[in-house]
Formats: C-alpha cells, structure tokens, sequence
C-alpha cells in the first residue's frame, strides 16, 4: 500500500512539471507575440504595460508601419484567460497582420478577421478590439470592435473625449461588418486605450478601480507627457489593490503626439 501510494505521489509531481513546463513555454510564446521594443514612429511617442493574470493571458497590443506611411496600433482583450485564450490571441494576431502587410484597409482587416474567427474559434470565445491607423499628420482612423471606452485627452482644452464602441465584438455573428471612424490627434494630445481589468482591478473590499478614477488620473497627469501619465497610473493601480490578486489581465497604451519642435 504504501509502495503504491508513493508511486502515485511521484506520477502527480511528475505531471505537475509537466504542466508547468507547458504553462512557462506558452508563456514565453506570446510574449514573442508582443513587440520586443515599442516603434518610434514620426511625431508620436509610445508608452505600453501589460500583466496577464496567469501565466499567459487573453489581452495583446501590436504595432505597425504601413505602406502608405500610415501606422497601425491594436490592443485586443480575449475571453478567457490561460492557454485557450492565448492562442486565440496569437490567430487574431497574425490575420490582423496578413491583412494589413496585404494592403487591406482598417474595415477590411476586421470583416475579414471576424470571419476568420466565427469559422475557427469555439462557439464560447471572442474578441473586444480597438485598432487605430496614424499619419505623421495626426489624422486617421479607428474602429473599435465591443471594447471598453477609450479615452483621448486634448491638450489643448484639458478636455477629454470618450470614443465609444459602435460595433459587435469579433467572433460571435458572422454577418458583423465593420466600419471606421475618424481620429485625429493635435500636437500633445494623448490617446489612451486599455482593457477592462485595468478599470476592474479591485481593493480589498472588492471594489473596483473605475472608468472615473481613471480619467481623473488622466485629466491631471496627461498635461505633463505620456510618461508622466504611465507612472501614475501604475501607481494609483498599486495604491488602489493593496496587494490583491490581479483577477485579470492589465494591459493598456499610451499614444502621445509630438510635433518635432520648431529651431
């Protein structure tokens, strides 16, 4: 009895590292995913942080240069966390790619990617999706596929605006299509955009940091850069939670256009 017992204590520690061995390889896979540096693109600045839940997560963020001297940013939030959420994440990721390096337009990355997704995904899973495209000029696009209000302060007025989703997540109807929106972006204004566990991180008496608290972060430190902003609020999320278990992935960009100063 007790041989058998030993046996099967050395069965569950061997799968046990199995399992985290797994868990530390599909880690290190999307981090792969993710930029390995931030791009600088002309007149703009770039501050990004992401911190999955598990050991992988759901939520992602991608840059890049388009042929037309435009740029592409996307920061996603998939359903569920862990392994599944993780290859979701990397298929989206790559069409998203395929599609823009094919010369596609903003809606037609999306049309197609969501198809893509209500074909190949569980019935179960989908994606919120903010993706926006930059020229050097401030000016552009953005669509914003079910995800949470992205908000862009304008320096000029110490206002902020709220861009709202108009459209279904990506995934769950495959008749969806999605249409852009236009963006444009004055000399240091910030473009700030998150997924949900950043306003959903909670305190120990389980309440929850809050769309409010954060644009009041961001109505008094935008005025002094971007970085100043990223600081902050990695700061007040610290404050806030105490210490609690993160109960899901935080992950947001700060976009900061920055005209080249005149001699």
């Amino acid at each position: 009895m007790e041989a058998s017992r030993e046996v099967i204590r050395v069965q569950n520690l061997a799968e046990q590292e199995r399992s985290e061995r797994e868990l530390t390889l599909a880690q290190q896979t999307q981090e792969s995913l993710l930029p390995r540096c931030l791009p600088h693109f002309e007149n703009y600045g770039i501050h990004a942080f992401s911190r999955p839940t598990r050991y992988v997560g759901g939520d992602f963020y991608d840059f890049l240069q388009l042929r037309s001297g435009d740029w592409m940013g996307v920061l996603a939030d998939v359903s569920g966390k862990g392994i599944p959420a993780a290859l979701l994440s990397s298929m989206v990721l790559g069409a998203l790619s395929t599609a823009f390096h094919s010369g596609a337009q903003p809606d037609e990355a999306l049309n197609s990617v969501n198809k893509l997704l209500c074909e190949k995904s569980l019935p179960f899973q989908f994606v919120t999706l903010f993706l926006f495209v930059l020229n050097p000029d401030g000016r552009g696009q953005f669509i914003s596929a079910g995800h949470n209000p992205i908000y862009l302060f304008r320096a000029a007025t110490g206002t902020i605006e709220k861009l709202i989703s108009e459209a279904f997540v990506l995934g769950m109807f495959d008749d969806a299509v999605y249409q852009s929106r236009s963006l444009h972006l004055d000399n240091k204004d910030l473009l700030v955009v998150y997924s949900d566990g950043l306003t959903d991180a909670e305190n120990p008496q389980e309440e929850r940091f809050g769309a409010s608290r954060l644009r009041d972060i961001i109505r008094k430190e935008a005025p002094a850069g971007g970085q100043a902003l990223e600081q902050a609020i990695l700061e007040a999320v610290a404050e806030y939670t105490q210490g609690m278990p993160q109960t899901d992935d935080i992950t947001f960009l700060i976009v900061e256009r920055r005209d080249a100063e005149v001699a």
